[in-house]
Formats: C-alpha cells, structure tokens, sequence
C-alpha cells in the first residue's frame, strides 16, 4: 500500500472519530427534542385531521359529479367534430 493511501486511511478514521465524539454530545439532546415535538404537536395535528378530513370528503362527493359531467360533456363535444 502507498503512503498516500495509509494517510488517506488515518485521516478517514479521525473524521469518523470525531463524528463519533459529536453524536455522542448530541444525539442525546436531539432525542429529547424529536420527543416532545412527537408528544406536543402529533396529538394536534391527528385531532385537526380528524375534525377536517369530513368536510375534505363531502367537499370532494359534492364536486366529482359535477367534473364527471364536465368532463362528458367535454368528450361528446370533441366527438362531434
């Protein structure tokens, strides 16, 4: 093996190392905001799905008859030519 590559080699494991010694710090904080972002602000949003999703389906039932016939009509104009 060269010299250029067992240098290669030494600095690679001292960049892993250090990214080691960094998540080691951090990852313990990083968890601990993961959490209460999970525990805080899923709860609401699953509650304002579930209040919206609904009026999102009735909404869509209301409209897609509407697009259908559009889109009939649409077909039968182009047929006509």
């Amino acid at each position: 093996m060269s010299e250029s590559t067992n240098e290669l080699r030494k600095a690679a494991r001292a960049a892993a190392k250090d990214v080691r010694k960094l998540a080691d710090r951090h990852l313990p904080e990083l968890r601990k905001s993961t959490k209460a972002i999970i525990d805080k602000d899923l709860p609401r949003v699953r509650a304002t799905v579930r209040k919206e999703l609904p009026k999102a389906i009735e909404a869509v039932r209301e409209e897609l008859p509407k697009a259908v016939e559009a889109f009939k009509k649409e077909l039968r104009r182009r047929k006509g030519r």
